[in-house]
């Protein structure tokens, strides 16, 4: 009897575990909430888009900056010139969407922009996403 039992309960773990995975390049299992997984310094370890162009260099000075509460802090050099946006992120479709919004000035005019990301992979080393064009965004700790 306690064999069956034994063997029903992995059974269900092992449902439970492959069934629970959002993510289509993992992880498996995280004992980390995502938001936890989340808050960190990232720098973009390659962007290619969708027809294998690698753009990795045009975020070569970037630094992406998120909260465990849902702050944001884009950091990026345009011309030279270092700018810092302030925002907010979320995670939105049972926590498969990365949304994040950033605001701030452009030559004085404010400015507020959301994207929205497909979540591909989070861990506390790697942050793989997904975004609207298709361009897939990894992410690394700073």
């Amino acid at each position: 009897m306690k064999k069956i039992m034994f063997a029903s309960l992995a059974l269900v773990a092992t449902v439970l575990m492959t069934s629970c995975n959002p993510y289509e390049d993992g992880p498996l299992i995280s004992i980390q909430s995502k938001s936890a997984r989340i808050a960190n310094t990232w720098v973009v370890a390659s962007a290619i888009e969708s027809d294998g162009t690698d753009i990795t260099e045009s975020f070569a000075d970037d630094q992406w900056t998120f909260s465990k509460e849902g702050d944001a802090t884009i950091i990026t050099k345009e011309a030279g010139i270092t700018l810092t946006y302030g925002g907010d992120w979320d995670l939105e479709s049972d926590d498969e969407i990365f949304e994040l919004t950033i605001s701030g000035e452009i030559l004085g005019i404010p400015f507020s922009t959301t994207d929205e990301y497909t979540i591909l992979r989070l861990s506390n080393t790697e942050f793989w996403l997904l975004d609207k064009n298709d361009t897939e965004i990894r992410l690394e700790p700073f």
